[in-house]
């Protein structure tokens, strides 16, 4: 049997893991009440009830992009998942990417000082959870922990 861990060690590993599932959360929180949820809303409304103007799809019109309907409403979909992903800590660092990714692109065509540090903030964020991974208190160490349990055990005959 291993010996047991130091009681630091263990505060330490504990901190690191609730610091990692409050950044996931937050992050989605913001993410889902600040930006997503709004222009979900939106996109909605534009594509099923009267054609009211999108202005997601505009303002990435506007920015010089082509097809602003269609970037709009993948942007929407990656950020909706980005939300789904850190929420449950699943594909924590996919999520990340995909996240990191999506401000960069916003922090490059913005004009808005404000939108350009909002976009830093959450790529700091991202990096974070891209490179420390989600710590334990999610789907991704459950699933890590469950394969290699597998592994360990014998196989078995019949």
């Amino acid at each position: 049997m291993p010996a047991p861990l130091p009681l630091t060690e263990v505060a330490s590993t504990l901190l690191r893991d609730v610091g990692a599932l409050l950044a996931r959360v937050l992050v989605a929180w913001l993410l889902l009440v600040f930006h997503v949820w709004d222009e979900v809303r939106a996109g909605f409304s534009h594509f099923f009830g009267p054609k009211a103007p999108w202005p997601l799809s505009e303002a990435i019109t506007a920015a010089g992009l082509p097809m602003g309907l269609a970037l709009a409403t993948l942007l929407i979909f990656a950020l909706s998942g980005v939300v789904a992903a850190f929420v449950l800590g699943l594909l924590t660092r996919v999520a990340a990417f995909v996240l990191l990714v999506v401000m960069l692109s916003v922090a490059a065509v913005a004009s808005v000082d404000v939108l350009q540090e909002t976009a830093g903030a959450y790529m700091a964020v991202a990096c974070t959870l891209l490179l420390g991974g989600p710590g334990h208190i999610s789907l991704d160490a459950l699933i890590i922990h469950r394969r290699s349990q597998r592994r360990k055990s014998p196989p078995k005959y019949r």
